[in-house]
């Protein structure tokens, strides 16, 4: 038992005859009823397509929805130079920029300065662009209006 489920690296296939109710208690059982729970439980994150990115408040998740809903694709909290970027946005033609969102409290602090994160982004090769909330409270059109120039000048 060891052995089959530990040596698999990349895919498991597993053949049932029976229901594993049906089987006696003990690992076997246990494994396969685990299995079972993880397929489901993927097969509902599929279903109901829940959203599995890393937000640091509810502004960025705010952000993040609106940038979805004017067609990019948005991944929260990739890691970029050795930071977690706020939002990482690519338009359809596979661009990609960084938006950090300032002004409200992260609930993950940082030990570096915005500053800092932003110039080492940078040298990495990203575009980063900064929206503020009061900017956002203010015109979230105008922001988004913002980032499709960005993309349109790059």
């Amino acid at each position: 038992f060891n052995v089959a489920i530990t040596r698999a690296r990349k895919k498991q296939i597993i053949f049932l005859s029976k229901d594993p109710k049906s089987l006696p208690a003990g690992l076997l059982r246990d494994y396969i009823e685990f299995v079972q729970a993880y397929v489901a439980r993927n097969n509902l994150k599929e279903e109901l397509k829940l959203d599995e990115n890393v937000y640091k408040n509810a502004f960025e998740r705010e952000v993040a929805s609106f940038l979805r809903d004017e067609g990019f694709n948005v991944v929260a909290g990739q890691t970029l130079a050795g930071f977690s970027a706020d939002l990482t946005v690519q338009d359809p033609t596979g661009r990609t920029i960084v938006v950090e969102c300032d002004g409200v409290e992260d609930n993950a602090r940082m030990n570096k300065t915005q500053i800092k994160k932003q110039t080492l982004m940078e040298r990495a090769g990203a575009t980063v662009e900064r929206i503020s909330y009061r900017e956002w409270y203010t015109s979230p059109q105008g922001c988004v209006e913002r980032i499709k120039n960005i993309f349109i000048d790059m």
